[in-house]
Parts: C-alpha cells; sequence; structure tokens
C-alpha cells in the first residue's frame, strides 16, 4: 500500500512501486555542477505542484556553479484525481516541515558545507519556517503562501470533503503539472502552514531574496512587506510584473531563475 504522506527525497531515486503512480515529470532530482559545488540550493515546490516548477531555477544554478536539488513533497505528484484525493489531505504542516529539515539533513551528510533553499508559494512559506530553525545559509522565495488568498478562509466553514476553486496558475495557460482541486481539508493545511511561517519570521536570520508579481492573483505582493519587516537578516526584493503566480514557468521564468541564482552565486 502506498505511503500518500512520504516525501521522496531529491538524493533517493524513486522506489518501483511508486513511478507507475506519479507523473514522470514530478520525479524528484539532484543536479550536479561542473565541477562539484560545496553549496547546494534545495527546492520546496507549492502546493498541488510538482519539482517540475523548480526545474528553470536548478538548471540556472546549476549553470551557475551550484548544485541543487528537489524532494516531492508529501502528498503530490499522483497521476490520477483518486490518488491526488487520497494523498493530498495526507499533508501535514508539521509533518512536511519535519520532512525537510530530514532533507536538509541529507544535504549536511552528503558534505555540502553551504544549504540554500528555494521555495515557491507554499514552498516559499516553508523555506521561510525552516530558516527560522537556524537549519541553511540563505532563503529565496517567489511568492511565499504567507496569506492565502480570501476564499481560502472559507475551508474553515467547509465540509472536510468540499473541493474549494482557489485560482490556479494553468488557468493562465501555464504548462504545469498540478492538481485541479482544492480540498478543505488540505487548503487547512496550508493555511496552518502559512500561520506558522508568519508566527517564526522574527527568528529568521539569513539573508532572504522575496521575488514576487504585483500581477499576482493567488498571493499577495503584500507578502514580501512581512517578510522585509520580520526577518531579522538582510531582505532584498524583486519585481516581475510581467508574471502572474507560477514565476518560474511563466513569461518572466528565465530571467525569475537567473536572477535567483545570480543571487545566490554571489553570496
Amino acid at each position: 500500500m502506498l505511503d500518500y504522506s512520504r516525501t521522496h527525497s531529491g538524493f533517493e531515486p524513486l522506489a518501483d512501486d511508486y513511478a507507475p503512480h506519479l507523473w514522470p515529470e514530478a520525479a524528484p532530482y539532484h543536479l550536479r555542477a561542473d565541477p562539484p559545488s560545496s553549496t547546494v540550493v534545495l527546492g520546496l515546490h507549492g502546493f498541488r505542484a510538482t519539482p517540475f516548477e523548480l526545474r528553470p531555477v536548478a538548471e540556472a544554478c546549476r549553470a551557475a556553479g551550484l548544485d541543487s536539488a528537489a524532494p516531492l513533497l508529501e502528498g503530490h505528484g499522483y497521476q490520477r484525481r483518486a490518488e491526488q484525493i487520497r494523498a493530498i489531505r495526507c499533508m501535514y504542516a508539521r509533518s512536511i516541515e519535519q520532512a525537510i529539515a530530514i532533507e536538509v539533513g541529507r544535504c549536511r551528510a552528503r558534505g555540502y558545507e553551504r544549504v540554500f533553499l528555494y521555495g515557491h508559494s507554499m514552498g516559499g512559506a516553508l523555506a521561510l519556517r525552516i530558516a527560522s530553525c537556524g537549519l541553511v545559509d540563505a532563503v529565496a522565495v517567489t511568492a511565499p503562501a504567507l496569506r492565502l488568498p480570501k476564499l481560502a478562509l472559507l475551508a474553515h466553514l467547509a465540509p472536510p470533503g468540499l473541493d474549494l476553486r482557489i485560482p490556479s496558475p494553468t488557468e493562465r495557460g501555464v504548462e504545469n503539472f498540478t492538481y485541479t482541486f482544492d480540498p478543505a481539508q488540505a487548503v487547512l493545511n496550508v493555511l496552518q502552514i502559512a500561520e506558522r511561517a508568519r508566527a517564526s519570521l522574527s527568528h529568521v536570520e539569513c539573508p532572504v531574496l522575496v521575488v514576487h508579481s504585483h500581477g499576482d492573483a493567488t498571493i499577495s505582493p503584500r507578502v514580501g512587506d512581512l517578510v522585509e519587516q520580520g526577518c531579522r537578516g538582510p531582505v532584498e526584493r524583486l519585481w516581475f510584473d510581467d508574471s502572474g503566480h507560477c514565476m518560474t514557468l511563466d513569461v518572466a521564468g528565465e530571467r525569475v531563475a537567473a536572477a535567483i541564482a545570480d543571487y545566490f552565486a554571489a553570496l
């Protein structure tokens, strides 16, 4: 029986019993620079999505001389809708944070002297939360989900089995591999991730880069103000206003990825 609460490491091949159930594009990965680097950028994808949406940043980091890796977070990546529904309800804030902390530990165990985190949307909130624990050396986030759309608040009132329809980047014609529904229980879990990340911002002391778009219809660009005002360490901000929410796959994707890679390479 599949364990839908399992996070698949970027440093290990997918188990044979999981691979047929997942989108091939959902596979986690570990990219080595040439020559291999003593720094790794660990990528964290967004809600409903997969490491596919992080690939442009991973490739840009490798081109800049940095290693990169991305796990497939628990509850994500399944092809069949019935499995998607079962899986996404197995994603919980504390367990996913623990899985990421373990993945950071794998980076250290492999001899990486510096571990940077890059996260998009929900992954951005998780990256900031992990940074607040002092586990990484720098963070970059795109559209960090520190606050969700107002529709998400209805999850507190909705029956657990109800699907909410929150605006998705796939609706803008962006090619991505994401679930197209939002079970109320799963949205509640993302709200908890956002709340935990916001509450811990004052403990973030490492450098942070926030990349966003004023045209993002999913995550308010005001979340960058929360990061800038809340974190103790230096915060830089960049805007790509021709993008929507899924910035790495949108019209400015190459420029966004290059900016993040340049930021990390300069540290």
